[in-house]
């Protein structure tokens, strides 16, 4: 996830480089290579799911282990409820979704730019159609 994390900090510093250039080029390649980055972050997510549900049995294992324990050793349940463990499941989860919804905006943002400098292209070009008409 820390690969994943890294690239989406790279590229937002590209379109913030970007942004200031404005070129159609360079945002369409942007938006290509944020796309194509679809499949890895999709691989993580996969790869999550699948810890969160090993997680989920282990928390399942290790509830009917201190059940266990506390039935033979009630001294033990008072130090139990004491420790409070977070779950590795939450932290996953919570890592999962953040992921995504950067993933997300980085998207929305370089296509709102792309649609952007596309719109501003084409009144260019229809400004210098006119231009042209009235001037030659």
């Amino acid at each position: 996830m820390c690969k994943e994390i890294e690239w989406m900090k790279q590229m937002n510093h590209n379109v913030d480089d970007f942004v200031r250039r404005k070129e159609l080029k360079n945002a369409k390649q942007l938006y290509e290579e944020a796309s194509s980055h679809k499949i890895s972050i999709e691989d993580t997510n996969h790869l999550g799911v699948r810890f969160m549900k090993e997680a989920k049995i282990y928390d399942l294992k290790l509830k009917n282990y201190r059940e266990k324990i506390e039935e033979y050793h009630p001294s033990v349940d008072a130090a139990a409820k004491r420790s409070k463990i977070i779950s590795g499941i939450d932290c996953v989860e919570q890592e999962l979704k953040q992921l995504n919804d950067d993933y997300a905006a980085l998207l929305n943002r370089i296509l709102g730019l792309l649609n952007q400098l596309q719109d501003d292209d084409s009144k260019l070009r229809e400004f210098v159609s006119i231009f042209y008409t009235i001037f030659f």
